[in-house]
């Protein structure tokens, strides 16, 4: 667990560790989400720029999957492509 308090100006500093964990650099963007859970308690939840970009992925295997006609065929003609470098 890591603590930071909250300056009289609002402002707080994320611990080093969180930092590279998270990959935030300067002037990273932070979205704040305030959630209330079944039992009434409030907090923040964080979502660094990199899970975004993780959301930005989602669908782009499809391309591949329509040039090959199916999931199946893409990952069959890949893993052959394996056998031969291996070899």
């Amino acid at each position: 667990m890591y603590i930071s308090s909250v300056s009289s100006q609002g402002q707080t500093t994320i611990p080093v560790k969180v930092r590279r964990s998270l990959g935030l650099t300067p002037n990273s963007p932070l979205t704040w989400h305030l959630i209330k859970d079944d039992t009434g308690l409030e907090y923040a939840k964080i979502t660094s720029p990199s899970s975004k970009a993780l959301r930005a992925l989602k669908g782009v295997a499809g391309t591949y999957y329509k040039k090959y006609g199916s999931s199946e065929n893409y990952l069959r003609r890949e893993r052959a492509s394996w056998d031969r470098k291996s070899t």
